[in-house]
């Protein structure tokens, strides 16, 4: 049996695997914290904005540029959360087209 164990540890590893500031999928290397305020729940979320990707829509000159985001009502699942969503569009991105 396989077992993994979602850690902040392994999450801070995953975020330094995917960042930095040569390779980095994160503009600028950097993404926002922030929490909430009375009267929301208490939760954690984490944004960022991919680093030179966007995307033609219609043939025009109309684009658009994606962000990504993860929330949780404790910082590692907001993490895990935001890794996840960082890897799933940045697979999509880094396809080639069949043209």
């Amino acid at each position: 049996m396989i077992k993994i164990e979602n850690t902040p540890g392994y999450n801070h590893m995953r975020k330094d695997i995917l960042g930095g500031n040569v390779t980095g999928i994160w503009a600028n290397n950097s993404f926002f914290i922030g929490a909430n305020s009375f009267p929301v729940m208490n939760y954690h979320y984490l944004t960022a904005k991919y680093n030179n990707f966007e995307k033609n829509l219609f043939e025009n000159d109309q684009k658009i540029n994606y962000h990504l985001s993860g929330y949780g009502t404790l910082y590692n699942e907001t993490l895990t959360s935001f890794l996840g969503e960082s890897s799933e569009r940045y697979s999509y991105t880094a396809l080639y087209t069949d043209t």
